[in-house]
């Protein structure tokens, strides 16, 4: 389930990100100690409200089919990523990551922000390494062949695991399928 919105007790105006914040197995609190109670993956809220602070909102409207929708990249130096927070998982999950300009290592600048986030905070980061399908409105030059979208998260530090589905990617390794 993704973040959304604000926690209890804090709105999306409040000044969040000035709170000292500390995790606990009760909640956390700020610097007046006040406990925000069943605040869970306060590092993955963290990390979330750090993101959007180094970032801007970048939605694209899509439509196909006669179905309209919204995706909500937000916009990191010439890339930006539509990612999802996962609380129950306590990761970050890549759903696309789009260049401004193409081969000019903006998406690269863009995923090691992620990773530094991911290593500050204590959080793995998931995605799909699934590569768009070329198109008349795109130049042929401009998009990754899905070997060379792999090679591009493996160069980055990521685990791939090929299955029947997609490739999945991890960072900084798959967890343990065993472990809670």
């Amino acid at each position: 389930m993704p973040v959304g919105g604000s926690c209890r007790g804090i709105t999306p105006n409040s000044n969040y990100h000035r709170h000292i914040l500390q995790p606990t197995n009760i909640g956390a609190t700020n610097f007046t100690g006040e406990v925000y109670k069943n605040f869970r993956n306060t590092l993955l809220e963290l990390a979330r409200r750090e993101w959007e602070l180094q970032t801007t909102p970048c939605q694209n409207l899509r439509s196909k089919g006669g179905s309209e929708w919204i995706e909500d990249f937000r916009r990191y130096g010439n890339a930006k990523a539509w990612l999802e927070w996962c609380e129950q998982s306590s990761l970050i999950q890549i759903t696309k990551i789009e260049t401004i300009h193409a081969q000019q290592g903006g998406a690269s600048q863009l995923l090691e922000f992620l990773k530094g986030l991911a290593k500050v905070h204590g959080l793995r980061i998931f995605g799909n390494a699934t590569a768009y399908p070329l198109t008349g409105t795109v130049h042929e030059g401009s998009l990754l062949s899905q070997a060379k979208l792999e090679q591009w998260y493996e160069r980055h530090g990521f685990e791939l695991h090929r299955w029947e589905g997609p490739t999945e990617v991890w960072y900084p390794q798959r967890p343990n399928r065993n472990s809670p």
